[in-house]
Order: structure tokens, then sequence, then C-alpha cells
């Protein structure tokens, strides 16, 4: 149908676009986020009106619950910027629906609602392209992280732990147990030796120090703010507000310590285009 075009055409557009602010400014405009939900939702409830297809419209009015839900989580736990969580919910309005056309040029896996395919995709290859990137600032700054101190990052239970449960392996009789075991404590070790280097990664290079003309809303502050005895900002929260920056300027405070995060849009980006082409990739058949 001619609507697939325009919504394929547009959610593409507008995300490359943003991936260009991303990689510029480490921010997406809340106007490409805010119109490409508005030009998604008004494409399917025209297509609703001119042909009374409803569950085009609901499947976008689900998609873009279900991405707002997932965006916003992982803006408060600070894992994504309010850029990345306003983009997503509006790809899922946009790309809710597999495009029927492009089932003329690919074969994709439509076993399970486009809009999960499309989820599982983008949360995956950003795991995937995250791991890539700290892996790539790492040798880039390696001097840096050379020299950091690393004792204070490590848990010494969890080291304990592991070294305990590896000795108590080689008592267990049945091989796939000791296996099991031997396992667990490699991946609680990776896990953990991973969680150092983004913590490296993130003082090294994520971290920045900004004059207050330059805060943005959103921006991740490192520590709390305070003026004459004061909170104004806490470092547990997901970003700076508008209010906050207005009150800190008229304060004696002239810089911030800023962290920012890893680009991501790009990574969306990547799960897009394979939630495209390919479809599902990563739930098994069952």
């Amino acid at each position: 149908m001619f609507t697939d075009y325009i919504l394929l055409a547009v959610g593409l557009i507008w995300l490359t676009f943003a991936t260009i602010y991303d990689f510029k400014t480490k921010e997406v405009p809340d106007w490409l986020s805010y119109s490409l939900i508005l030009i998604g939702l008004s494409l399917r409830l025209t297509h609703y009106l001119l042909f009374n297809d409803f569950n085009f419209l609901i499947i976008g009015l689900i998609s873009l619950a279900v991405f707002a839900v997932i965006g916003t989580s992982f803006y408060y736990l600070r894992q994504w910027g309010g850029g990345d969580a306003k983009l997503l919910m509006g790809l899922g309005i946009t790309l809710a629906s597999y495009p029927s056309f492009l089932l003329n040029v690919f074969s994709p896996d439509l076993r399970i609602p486009f809009m999960l395919t499309l989820l599982i995709n983008i949360l995956f290859f950003g795991a995937v392209y995250g791991v890539i990137y700290i892996i790539i600032i790492t040798l880039i700054k390696r001097k840096e992280i050379r020299n950091a101190k690393i004792s204070s990052y490590y848990n010494k239970k969890i080291l304990i732990a592991g070294i305990i449960l590896i000795a108590l392996s080689f008592l267990i009789e049945s091989k796939f147990a000791k296996l099991a075991v031997l396992i667990a404590v490699v991946l609680v070790l990776l896990v953990q030796n991973l969680f150092i280097l983004v913590k490296f990664v993130e003082k090294v290079y994520m971290q920045r120090v900004i004059p207050i003309g330059k805060l943005t809303e959103g921006d991740w502050i490192v520590n709390d703010i305070r003026a004459h005895g004061k909170l104004i900002y806490s470092k547990k929260s997901p970003g700076i507000t508008k209010e906050q920056i207005s009150i800190i300027k008229k304060t004696s405070i002239k810089s911030v310590l800023v962290r920012y995060g890893i680009e991501f849009v790009p990574a969306i980006l990547i799960g897009v285009i394979i939630s495209l082409v390919f479809g599902n990739i990563l739930v098994p058949e069952f």
C-alpha cells in the first residue's frame, strides 16, 4: 500500500538525520523525534479514515505504547538519553508493521509481530554495538586506561566467591553440573571485567567539563549541584531539566562535569535495517 512507502521513507530519512546529529553533537533534536511521531500518527490516522483499516491504526498505537515504555525505562535507568527514547517512540509508530511491498525484495522471518522483531533487534544489536564501541575506545585510549587505578572497581566478594565455586566444582561428580558451574563463574567474572572497562571508558572518554552556558536539557551531570545549601540537581536524576539549568545560571557556578553516553542512534539504524531485510533472527522456532 502507498502509506507503507511513505512511512518507510520518512522513518529511514529521519533516522539517518538523527544518526548524523548524534555523531556530531551527541544529541538528537526534539523536533526530529516529535515530528516523526506526529507524521507517523497522522499517516496511520489518514489511512484509517480513507480505507477504514482500523488494524493499521491500532497496531501503530500499540507499538507506540510499547516503545514508549521501553524507551522511558531505559532513560530513567540512565542507559539512553531522552532523544534516543523519543526517537524510538517515533520509530514505534512509523515502523509498527512490516512494509508489504518489501516482500517483493526480501524474505524476512515474520513469525512474530514486526514491532517485537524491531525492538528485539534494536536492543540486541545495540548491546553488540556498545561492546564494540567500548573496545574501540579502549584501544584508542589505552595509555590513559593503562595508567588508571583499577583496584577500587573490583568487587572482592565476587572474586572470592568465584574462586570458591571453581574449587567446589572439582568435587562435583556430574560433568554437566561441573561444566555449568564453571561457565557461570566465567560469565560472572567476564561481566565484572566488562563493567570495569565501561567505568574506565566513562571516566577517561565520556566525562567532560563544560561551561554552564552549554548545558542542554537531559544532560547527565556527574555530581550533585548545590547552591546556598540547597540541592538544585541530584546526580541520581535521569537528566537535568530546563528549569534547573535556569536556576544554576543564576548562581556562581561556572562549569560542571557532564557524562556523555554512547552514540546509540547508529545501533538503532542497524537494528532497523536488519529487521527490514531479515526480520526475526534471534527468536528460535518452537
